[in-house]
């Protein structure tokens, strides 16, 4: 059984979408029957998304809506508050399990949400093997799998009925667009999440891709960060050891970039390129420095969580799958000179985006 820092059941009629970050804490209080007001976590750049309220419905009672996050840093925090969102003032109720970036405790994790039969699974997965073993043990058991952070044709897509997709080919060609265009020549260190969840090697393809059309450019060395602070910085910490030399860093995680900020700070290591990916609050600070974090391969996560739970009502309410298999997220380039002056996401924006589901 997981222990009580990796799962959380929340009853959903109690919730209001509201503009405060859901913490891990506050989630854990939830689990335990607080009875507390959760939020939807507003996107980054001044972009938050807004629910008009309504009342409480019968809409999913007796249902139950799982997660399985593979770890619980900020980026599963926002995902996991946008699937809250997607299910606020409904009578469902959700379960979700955290793995702490273990693929052992992936397959731990998706066993036991399995076990429990819900009316839905929703997977952020850890490795591509994990997530497809429990997606396809889910569809043995006629439940129904939206995918959250899909990277490509995997062997468990029969058992999806859709996908939510960031095009990492595309965000690594645009990282390589921007070194390109800023360095120019010299060694990049890239930091990678975890190993084979599929996440990491499609963004090194985009970036290998990119680079190409910058001869100068070369990928000196690559480890692995595990999406979190203390392990990026070691991987940073030891390439630079043996690359001194190196004009640009590369990585895969906002939390993993805010913490190669923070180690390049107190080093005063002020000649590097840094870019970074997706996007938290605490990241804003150090973008609008620029001095430690250059740039950032931004999306939202909250979006990724809401859209594909969105996704799963649908099917479960009207068994309805959406109209294509992918839906993909929306994502850019964002610097220090483009950080201000974007448009905030409203609810009528969000309907739209939520009606390309199908």
């Amino acid at each position: 059984m997981a222990d009580a820092e990796q799962q959380f059941e929340i009853d959903c009629s109690m919730l209001d979408p509201g503009r405060v970050a859901l913490t891990r804490a506050a989630l854990l209080r939830a689990g335990i029957g607080a009875g507390l007001t959760l939020p939807m976590l507003g996107a980054i750049f001044e972009q938050t998304a807004y629910a008009k309220p309504s009342a409480r419905s019968g809409v999913g009672s007796g249902k139950t809506i799982a997660l399985s996050l593979n770890g619980f840093n900020v980026y599963d925090q926002q995902l996991a508050t946008g699937v809250l969102l997607a299910l606020a003032g409904t009578s469902y109720t959700f379960k979700g399990l955290q793995g702490n970036f273990d693929s052992k405790a992936e397959v731990t994790n998706l066993q036991n949400l399995v076990a429990q039969n819900p009316a839905g699974l929703l997977i952020i997965p850890n490795t591509v093997a994990g997530a497809s073993r429990g997606a396809l043990a889910a569809k043995r058991a006629g439940i129904p799998v939206v995918n959250l952070l899909w990277s490509g044709k995997t062997s468990a897509d029969s058992a999806y009925i859709g996908v939510i997709q960031v095009d990492n080919r595309v965000g690594g060609a645009l990282m390589a667009d921007y070194l390109g265009k800023k360095v120019k020549t010299g060694k990049i260190l890239v930091v990678i999440g975890v190993p084979g969840q599929g996440f990491s090697e499609e963004i090194t393809a985009g970036l290998k891709a990119g680079l190409a059309k910058y001869p100068g450019l070369v990928i000196a060395d690559s480890q692995p960060g595990l999406f979190t602070a203390g392990p990026a910085q070691k991987a940073v910490q030891n390439m630079l050891t043996a690359h001194p030399d190196a004009k640009a860093i590369v990585d895969y995680a906002a939390e993993m970039g805010n913490g190669i900020a923070q180690y390049l700070k107190a080093r005063k290591i002020k000649n590097l390129e840094h870019v970074t990916s997706d996007g938290n609050t605490a990241m804003i600070p150090w973008l609008k420095q620029g001095t430690y974090l250059s740039a950032c391969r931004y999306y939202s996560s909250g979006q990724e969580g809401l859209l594909g739970c969105r996704m799963m009502r649908k099917y479960i309410e009207k068994q309805q799958k959406p109209a294509t298999f992918v839906t993909n997220l929306y994502q850019k380039m964002v610097t220090k000179t483009n950080l201000k002056g974007q448009p905030p996401l409203t609810y009528d924006k969000y309907l739209s985006i939520v009606k390309k589901i199908g």
